[in-house]
């Protein structure tokens, strides 16, 4: 224990002052009934920490009765009691830290004393009482984590057919928030790398809007090279600096990964949005860490491994190899770049070092993150004010090494994990993607699952450490006003299609988890099968906590598939998009040439559409049949383009055609997709280069869909109504004429038609026509189509359809 002591009185005048003094009588009768229900709480917590605690009650007696003062003279630092290298042992337990913490707050309520009132220190508001009550403004937890691709959570997995009768990862915390609250089932990153995603969460700009495309560019030394980006990063306001400005609280652990300058107040370099985003080991105090290095999770992790160091074991045993993250020893698997090789190899990256990790579970990097949490979590709530927590994790990210607590039992079950069909690489003949160079390894199913031990094992540990959190959410009383988040920037390919980490607009690598949790405002249960963004979330967290108003972000509020509001009334909104260019400035602040991979993804129904936005890139463009080819190994168009159905251009016209649009809408006055500028004044403008590529077959007329099922219908003034859209259009040279385009069939009565009616449609042009289905009963729609009577042959049939009660 550290006790701070001001002006020590002498011992007569001390003796004095507690014969006198209210505030240090002691409180025998209250002691005793709280001594009951503590005894029964902590049969279980460890011998040692029990023994440490005696030694603080007698330290603590002593001192109270030769010579420290009263309240203000006082100061149990409760973090660093929990903390300390001699009595917080290897196998001490979240049951420790709470005997600890309850043993404090005895001693308080013994001596009718309360910690000092430091804002700096955790232990500000440890002691609580209804100040939560005070609080006007809804609560923001925001649990993120790193490169969690979508079905890393125990209770998605039981959903999906591959998962059956294999071992799953076990994630019952994330399995009861999926319970709690709404699930994105089909939530897509706008860009498969941290710093560009991550930039994308904080702000609800397109990556074209923020200009942080690429991971070195939330670092000022490099956007401050390209004048465009640089004006671009400056401009971005986060929906910390917009809370703050509120009235919030708001408090970051873990990794950032964007511009440092989001932590301030918009418009101001000393002012902080963001209080507090580190912590100091040796005070106890949550403190503000604003140099770079607070981007990262090493802001904490080296921090608290430094302040341990006396219990841990830094020498190389047989066999291990050093982790270049932590600088401990850890026992590599086969994938690892180093497995079989001398210590003395030193390791290029942290990506393929996979293993097992000498450190126990209480010196981990997920752990040391979530050290400063429960203090932080109860002085925020002591405060009185709306409050926002983000706890950014940095697991499963690589090094992939994981403690032995969650390892060992994985590793026992390693040969019935499951390994997608797509780690055979023969596919990505007809793909513009590339197996990583690490070779045949990540084609061995048995290698590659050991790699999976360490990747589960990551997961459900910070799975355990969202349990914590959540269980003290709800000691606090704040469960039912905190709108809890959980989330991550991206996945991780695992092995399948030859590659690793993200950087590719592969499902494993550009779906990511999404779960908004609020007792009585979000649906429990509810899960969500429509693509979103997670250019949505600052849109959401504004609109639910109130302040719409300051949002001018390109995305929406997910409150609109929460609620079942949207209806698609001004364009197709149901629709997941997402943009890939990694390209830095270089030194004269150049962007170099395009990279020869897909610019651009959009994902409608059961398709997704990747494609360059350079018309004359020599790569292939993608088309996937999601439904029927869940693991992405069909490429519909590529090298099959030329001989493809005329539903397969169809479709592929249609997403096309969906992504010029959405660049139009998100253009804005600076032209983000118009103006060749943004490419360094190459080529025409992205938009107009989207529009003008086209590697399939080119045909006199095509249309987006056979037959259009409407989704859900919003119920508005007395009836049913709901939105869904056509796409026409002509590829070849000359043009289209189109006569009449009407609704027939028994339910014809039931639908509007308007947009295009008719007319002439030029090569390379398109035009949509928007369907309303408006009914005053929400049921089954069997007889309505679409006809189309034009000049290229025989009219074109669009069934229109709509399940019940859906």
């Amino acid at each position: 224990a550290k006790f701070s002591f001001v002006n020590s009185a002498p011992k007569e005048r001390f003796c004095s002052q507690i014969t006198n003094h209210p505030s240090q009588t002691v409180n025998t009768n209250n002691t005793e009934s709280m001594m009951t229900v503590f005894r029964q709480k902590h049969k279980s917590t460890s011998h040692d920490v029990k023994i440490s605690v005696r030694v603080m009650l007698f330290l603590l007696i002593f001192f109270s009765l030769t010579g420290a003062e009263h309240n203000d003279d006082l100061n149990i630092n409760e973090d660093i009691i929990v903390h300390t290298p001699r009595q917080f042992n290897d196998k001490s337990s979240s049951e420790d830290l709470s005997f600890v913490s309850d043993i404090t707050m005895l001693l308080h309520q013994t001596f009718g004393t309360r910690p000092k009132e430091n804002t700096n220190s955790p232990d500000a508001g440890k002691v609580l009482s209804n100040s939560s009550e005070s609080s006007s403004g809804l609560n923001i937890l925001l649990i993120q984590t790193d490169q969690q691709r979508f079905d890393m959570i125990g209770k998605i997995q039981n959903m999906l057919p591959h998962y059956k009768d294999k071992t799953t990862i076990q994630t019952p915390n994330l399995d009861a928030l999926m319970e709690s609250g709404t699930t994105f089932n089909r939530h897509y990153v706008q860009s498969p790398s941290c710093g560009p995603s991550r930039g994308v969460q904080r702000t609800g700009c397109t990556i074209a809007r923020t200009g942080v495309q690429s991971n070195k560019l939330v670092d000022e030394e490099i956007y401050k090279r390209n004048e465009l980006i640089l004006d671009k990063v400056k401009s971005l306001v986060g929906f910390d600096q917009i809370l703050a400005s509120r009235g919030y609280n708001c408090e970051v652990y873990g990794k950032w990964h964007v511009p440092i300058h989001l932590k301030y107040m918009e418009g101001s370099g000393e002012e902080r949005a963001v209080r507090y985003d580190s912590y100091d080991f040796e005070t106890g105090k949550h403190i503000a860490f604003a140099k770079p290095e607070a981007q990262i999770a090493k802001s904490l992790f080296r921090p608290c491994l430094d302040f341990f160091k006396n219990r841990l074991r830094e020498e190389l045993r047989d066999g291990e190899q050093r982790n270049t993250q932590s600088k401990y020893p850890y026992t590599p698997v086969r994938l690892d770049q180093r497995y079989g090789l001398s210590t003395d190899v030193k390791a290029k990256g942290q990506t393929f070092q996979i293993g097992r990790d000498s450190l126990s579970r209480n010196f981990t990097v997920s752990r040391c993150q979530v050290i400063p949490i429960p203090s932080a979590m109860k002085r925020l709530v002591s405060e009185g004010k709306p409050w926002l927590l983000d706890i950014s994790y940095k697991g499963p990210h690589a090094p992939s090494v994981a403690t032995g607590d969650f390892y060992d039992k994985i590793w026992d079950a390693r040969d019935n994990l499951f390994v997608p069909p797509s780690i055979n690489v023969e596919h990505l003949q007809n793909s513009p993607y590339t197996a990583y160079k690490h070779g045949e390894n990540l084609r061995d199913p048995d290698i590659v699952k050991e790699w999976m031990v360490s990747y589960y094992a990551l997961i459900e540990e910070v799975d355990y450490y969202v349990g914590e959190q959540l269980r003290l959410l709800d000691e606090l009383g704040q469960r039912n006003k905190t709108l809890v988040i959980f989330t991550s920037d991206h996945g991780e390919h695992l092995g399948s299609h030859g590659r690793v980490e993200k950087k590719s607009f592969y499902e494993e690598a550009i779906r990511a988890p999404m779960i908004l949790s609020l007792p009585g405002k979000i649906p429990a249960g509810k899960i969500i099968n429509i693509p979103t963004s997670n250019l949505d979330l600052f849109s959401t967290i504004l609109d639910y906590t109130g302040n719409s108003e300051f949002d001018k972000s390109d995305g929406a509020s997910l409150r609109r598939f929460v609620e079942g509001t949207n209806m698609n009334e001004h364009f197709d909104d149901e629709v997941a998009f997402a943009e890939s260019d990694f390209r830095v400035p270089d030194i004269n602040g150049s962007l170099g040439e395009l990279e020869k991979e897909p610019h651009l993804m959009v994902v409608k129904g059961d398709y997704k559409l990747l494609i360059s936005k350079q018309a004359s890139i020599q790569t292939k463009d993608v088309l996937f049949n999601l439904k029927n080819d869940p693991f992405e190994m069909e490429n519909l168009v590529g090298d099959n383009g030329l001989s493809a159905s005329e539903d397969v251009i169809g479709k592929a016209e249609h997403l096309k055609a969906l992504t010029v649009e959405w660049m139009k809408r998100n253009d804005g006055e600076k032209k983000y997709f118009s103006d060749p500028a943004q490419n360094d004044g190459k080529g025409m403008g992205y938009i107009a280069e989207v529009d003008a590529r086209r590697t399939w077959r080119q045909l006199p007329i095509w249309i987006s869909d056979s037959s259009i099922e409407f989704g859900q219908p919003v119920f508005k003034d007395g009836y049913y109504e709901r939105y869904e859209y056509l796409y026409l259009g002509r590829s070849l040279v000359g043009s289209l004429d189109v006569t009449s385009i009407n609704v027939i069939g028994a339910d014809s009565h039931l639908f509007e038609l308007d947009g295009f009616e008719g007319g002439n449609i030029e090569g390379g042009e398109h035009r949509r026509v928007r369907i309303k289905c408006r009914s005053n009963t929400n049921g089954r729609v069997e007889d309505a189509s679409i006809i189309i009577v034009h000049s290229e042959g025989e009219d074109k049939s669009i069934r229109l359809g709509k399940k019940e009660n859906i």
